[in-house]
């Protein structure tokens, strides 16, 4: 085994460890999980709610006494809480593909339908194939919204940046054209920003 290579088990310990940080950290959420009927009535079992945002969602699934992923081990630190990206089977996390720039002010049906009009574009494209760098997912909320320890705005845009230009392609919602939601939060400006920036490539798409 690796042992007669000179590796060590806490050498091989600490490359696995490494290489599971990596991967939870640039992992996207599959776009046919968001789509599923799956992910449907798992938000509006949660809150009640038959069309929720994702503020409502993130009360629900993270701030109650049954938090999803709040019994996990973080990959990223190793502390007990992992992001909802982390909770679920590799076929539903990879690497993440597009960089989805929204607000969690969303409905659910916002973005599920906003994502369907966009994947009925690309031609020869499956959800199966598509995985988005989407904050709510991705990022450590017990560590955002519970710990408060990854609240700064250096730190959050730190993250950011690194991940659009890992990533390289954005996709961002409209909830409307006229007056969207979208340009009243200095949040997404700034995901514009960066993106032209850094010349990154940005395709905007709207609900139908």
């Amino acid at each position: 085994g690796l042992a007669c290579c000179g590796w060590s088990p806490q050498k091989i310990g600490r490359i696995v460890r490494s290489i599971r940080e990596r991967q939870s950290e640039e992992s996207g959420i599959s776009l046919a999980y968001l789509l599923s009927t799956e992910f449907l009535e798992l938000a509006q079992r949660r809150t009640g709610v038959e069309d929720p945002t994702f503020y409502e969602l993130g009360d629900a699934f993270f701030l109650s006494a049954q938090g999803i992923g709040a019994c996990g081990v973080c990959p990223r630190d190793g502390e007990l809480g992992c992001s909802f990206v982390d909770t679920l089977p590799p076929k539903h996390r990879q690497e993440a593909t597009h960089f989805l720039s929204w607000t969690w002010g969303y409905t659910v049906s916002t973005v599920r339908e906003a994502l369907q009009s966009w994947l009925d574009t690309q031609q020869g494209t499956r959800a199966e194939d598509v995985f988005l760098f989407m904050c709510f997912f991705v990022n450590n909320q017990y560590r955002i919204l519970v710990d408060k320890t990854m609240m700064g705005a250096d730190v959050l845009g730190a993250t950011f940046e690194s991940q659009l230009l890992r990533i390289g392609r954005v996709i961002a919602i409209l909830d409307t054209w006229k007056s969207p939601t979208y340009l009243t939060r200095i949040w997404t400006i700034f995901e514009q920003s960066c993106a032209i920036r850094m010349d990154i490539p940005v395709t905007m798409i709207l609900p139908p």
